[in-house]
């Protein structure tokens, strides 16, 4: 069965479906890692938002990015050159490095899970419960956990020995069937049985709390507002939280389980040469979407996450300002005729251009001096939102 999978797999021109897949595989890896990074970037620049919740993200984050940064990358050798990963080592390495972030991304789900369980059941006990201490021991576990079972074919749990000579770096070739069921009955269906049920009871309740606050005769903002808003605010994040969820089940929950039952397919010899073809253009077919949700789930999380939103749109302005102050200094030193010196170049965290330039027409300062009013972030993203 290995030589007839060598011979339909290797040595052959790639298909269109493959070069389609790069192109994507490329698109996809260029807007994850920047993506992903104004997330985490955003999370632990600013004190306000270092909450349970938002660590929970960030670390679904991390997962995503290096998918984006390692894991796409090196699906794309494979396809455009395996001769460069037909080294057993690097193979083996860079499989494990793809089991362990697909993994990591559904595991993460149980600590979103859990926070959001918490918060919706026991707000008033929320902040003694979810404490950064048990935040942090929940990402260790689920990281651990990701890292450990993704890299056990590169410690040893695998079906390649000193005497087999690795042609092509596929899944099939490289993981046991024990492997693949553990990953089907140990990971995948309990992890996703157990946020199921969790998200379900924590949605009912959700539900329950807010027809309830509904219903008051008085408003409810004025009997308890604080805690009210609270209420509103949890349960806006819980049904943002649980859209990832629908996202991984759609995006990931295809690929992962035609990866795992095509290696068992392939080792009980149910496959023939066809069949092997086919069942690799749709596990391409299916990874596509699999990466698709580690660009999705930031930008779904940001939208339904006011506080981050906000946040990150403030970031994103004043990049903009930046950009726009800095070009606006350089057209003004050029007006006055004065030579350019890139070292000394005026930057955006000045206050006001005009005070730094001379012999500049009146007229002209009062147009840079509006450029500067106007690129003030805390003024502008306020009157945005």
């Amino acid at each position: 069965m290995e030589d007839q999978f060598d011979s339909s797999l290797v040595g052959r021109e790639n298909s269109t479906l493959e070069k389609v897949a790069s192109v994507i595989y490329i698109v996809l890896s260029v807007f994850i890692v920047p993506v992903n990074l104004m997330v985490i970037g955003t999370v632990v620049s600013l004190k306000s938002l270092r909450v349970p919740t938002n660590w929970f993200v960030c670390s679904l984050s991390v997962a995503d990015l290096l998918i984006g940064a390692v894991v796409i990358p090196f699906d794309i050798i494979c396809i455009i050159d395996p001769a460069i990963t037909s080294s057993k080592g690097f193979c083996i390495i860079g499989l494990s490095l793809s089991h362990a972030m697909g993994i990591a991304s559904i595991v993460n789900l149980i600590g979103l899970t859990v926070d959001r369980c918490v918060a919706i059941k026991w707000p008033l006990r929320y902040q003694s419960i979810v404490t950064g201490k048990f935040t942090a021991i929940i990402i260790a576990i689920q990281w651990i956990f990701a890292v450990l079972y993704g890299f056990a074919p590169a410690m040893g749990w695998n079906n390649i020995d000193d005497e087999t000579e690795l042609i092509r770096c596929e899944p099939v070739l490289i993981t046991t069937v024990e492997y693949s069921m553990v990953v089907i009955f140990v990971v995948i269906v309990p992890t996703l049985t157990f946020v199921s049920v969790i998200f379900y009871i924590t949605l009912a309740a959700a539900n329950r709390q807010m027809k309830r606050i509904e219903a008051t005769t008085v408003s409810a903002d004025q009997i308890e507002p604080n805690i009210n808003r609270n209420q509103r605010k949890n349960f806006r994040i819980t049904k943002t939280l649980f859209a990832l969820v629908i996202i991984t089940y759609i995006f990931w929950l295809p690929f992962a389980i035609v990866c795992e039952v095509r290696k068992i397919a392939f080792h009980w010899d149910n496959l023939d040469e066809d069949g092997i073809i086919h069942t690799y253009h749709l596990h391409l077919l299916l990874s596509i979407f699999a990466y698709l949700s580690a660009l999705i789930n930031p930008i779904v999380y940001s939208y339904g996450n006011r506080d981050l939103k906000r946040a990150i749109k403030k970031k994103l302005w004043k990049l903009h300002c930046c950009k726009r102050q800095n070009s606006t200094q350089v057209a003004s030193v050029q007006m006055d005729g004065l030579p350019m010196n890139t070292a000394d170049s005026p930057t955006c965290i000045e206050v006001s251009i005009a005070t730094t330039l001379s012999g500049v027409a009146s007229d002209t300062k009062e147009t840079l001096d509006k450029e500067v009013q106007s690129c003030n972030p805390e003024n502008e993203v306020e009157q945005t939102l």
